[in-house]
């Protein structure tokens, strides 16, 4: 039961299956608390609270699968379907783009053109422009951007709210909803 636990969270949190030696080496943990605790939910505790102090959960780690000629590569299906979502959605992927990356739809021209139709038709997809836009042009150092008071007396932190908001909804309006170039 801990396995089949540790199996569903460790694929949401590490966007991949774990591998057989993680499942293991994690299951047996939860055994072993549990016995301690006389506790099944305290096995799990502890279990799942390793998996959240990994690197595999703090960081996206990308894994490319070699060419037949060994001189390129592509990304597995799991760090396609990662790099897909946090680019589109700015978050982990969700059930239906993990399904496809484990079946290897992911990596096929129809599969990926279906994924990629289906992340832009979610509502999501504004959170995630938003998040890239913002990021991409330092939106978060608005509030410390400081004028003269004598020249710009209506400047603020409301003002630079505003601006940073103003700036988000044109990026939006211009790519999501006019089809614009940016």
């Amino acid at each position: 039961c801990a396995s089949k636990i540790l199996s569903h969270y460790g694929l949401l949190l590490f966007r991949r299956p774990l591998t057989d030696a993680e499942l293991e080496d994690r299951a047996g943990l939860s055994r072993r608390m549990a016995e301690r605790t006389n506790d099944f939910y305290g096995g799990m505790q502890y279990a799942l609270s390793m998996l959240l102090q990994l690197p595999d959960f703090t960081f996206r780690t990308e894994v490319a699968i070699p060419s037949a000629d060994g001189k390129s590569g592509a990304l597995d299906s799991y760090s396609r379907a990662t790099r897909l979502s946090f680019l589109m959605w700015n978050t982990t992927p969700d059930a239906e783009l993990l399904r496809a990356a484990g079946s290897g739809e992911l990596n096929t021209s129809a599969g990926l053109a279906k994924q990629v139709d289906r992340l832009m038709a979610s509502p999501r997809l504004e959170a995630g422009v938003r998040a890239f836009f913002a990021d991409m042009l330092c939106m978060d150092t608005f509030d410390t951007v400081s004028k003269d008071s004598l020249h710009y007396p209506k400047s603020g932190s409301a003002m630079a709210s505003s601006a940073r908001e103003e700036t988000l909804r044109t990026v939006i309006d211009l790519a999501l909803h006019n089809n614009c170039d940016i």
